[in-house]
Parts: structure tokens; C-alpha cells; sequence
């Protein structure tokens, strides 16, 4: 077994006055497919924010290929590898789709080779390439949202309902999408707190 390409010492993260993170230990092993479950409230959602440096741990270590990330920014956790799908899907309504994937690459430029394989993932947003994200249905900002995650050669990160298209077309795109990633090697972190759906999805990508 490889070492994992990210783990979790006992972290423990506090929002205000309330203790959300008792000490969580996460290892997510390299190249795979991590479900993390629980029930709504239970923290997974904070897990993964506190893992991105949007929230910042009170104790525990982070550590990301071997070097501690915890405390950094969350610039830094992104630039060092990791992509982020938030809850709230993180895209900028007011710029066209074009303008939110040079926004997440990089140097600016997407790779075209990579741009390609997004286009392919997501026919609707090459379709849309120089409209307002915010004219874009539900299940295309979704697209969009993983694609800015994902422009980069990245470790993917997702909350659960940011891949909870409205439409099951769009949903199975995403899902596709997950599993291109994985089996080209990259490691992959998601929230569920409905076990039968997560044991579908992790089938599904590890196929």
C-alpha cells in the first residue's frame, strides 16, 4: 500500500462557540475513491472546508503527500493540489463560463489539452463558452463548478449536493467526469449521508 495522499491527525475545528470537529483522523489513499458519511450536521461538510483552509483547525495536523497544510490559506491548499467543489457550487454568476475557468487556472490560460477534456466532459459549457455563468440552469453551474475545480491536474474535493444535479443527465455527466479523473490517477474525497447512494457512486467510479 502507498501512502496516503491525504490524512487527518485529530483535528478538531470550532465555529464560533461550537465545537464541530472532536478530533477527526482521515486517511484518503492515493488514486482512489473516499466516501466520507454521516448524518446531516455530523461535520463533512466542515471536514472538507477545514481541509481547504476555509476554516482554520484548533488542533490536529493536515498533511497533503507527507508536508502539513493546515493553517495555510486557502490560495496556497489549492496552488499545492487540491480542487474544491463547495456547497454552494463557488461560481462567479457575473462572469461569463469562460471567465470562471481562466479565473481557476493557474497561469490564467487553461492547458488546451486539459480545456479539451472538459469540453468533452461537458458539451453544454463549451455550448455556453461566452455567456453569463448566472444564465446557466442549475445542472450546467454544477458542471461548471467542478470543471473550475478540476481545470488544474488536481485532487478533487466535493461536497454532496454540489453534484446533485437536478437532472439525472447531468448528474450522470458529473459522475463520468469523476471516474475520467480517477482512472487517470487522481484522488478523490466526497461527503454522503445517504449510504446506499454513496455505496452507488463509489461503485460506479471504482469500476
Amino acid at each position: 500500500m502507498s501512502d496516503p495522499i491525504l490524512t487527518l491527525k485529530g483535528v478538531k475545528t470550532d465555529i464560533a462557540q461550537y465545537h464541530i470537529l472532536h478530533g477527526v483522523d482521515l486517511e484518503v489513499p492515493r488514486g482512489g475513491v473516499t466516501m466520507l458519511l454521516g448524518r446531516n450536521g455530523a461535520g463533512k461538510t466542515t471536514t472538507l472546508r477545514t481541509i481547504m483552509g476555509l476554516w482554520k483547525p484548533h488542533a490536529g495536523e493536515i498533511l497533503l503527500d507527507g508536508a502539513h497544510i493546515h493553517g495555510l490559506p486557502p490560495a496556497q491548499i489549492a496552488r499545492r493540489g487540491i480542487g474544491f467543489v463547495p456547497e454552494d457550487m463557488g461560481i462567479f454568476s457575473d462572469l461569463t463560463v469562460e471567465e470562471n475557468i481562466r479565473l481557476a487556472a493557474l497561469s490564467g490560460q487553461p492547458i488546451p489539452e486539459r480545456l479539451d477534456w472538459i469540453f468533452t466532459a461537458f458539451p453544454a459549457l463549451k455550448t455556453f463558452w461566452k455567456s453569463a455563468a448566472g444564465t446557466l440552469s442549475g445542472g450546467q453551474k454544477q458542471m461548471l463548478s467542478v470543471a473550475r475545480a478540476v481545470v488544474e491536474d488536481r485532487e478533487f474535493l466535493s461536497d454532496r449536493r454540489a453534484l446533485q444535479g437536478p437532472r439525472a443527465r447531468h448528474r450522470g455527466d458529473a459522475g463520468r467526469a469523476l471516474k475520467d479523473l480517477k482512472n487517470r490517477g487522481a484522488s478523490i474525497l466526497m461527503v454522503e449521508q445517504n449510504f446506499s447512494l454513496a455505496q452507488a457512486r463509489w461503485a460506479i467510479m471504482s469500476r
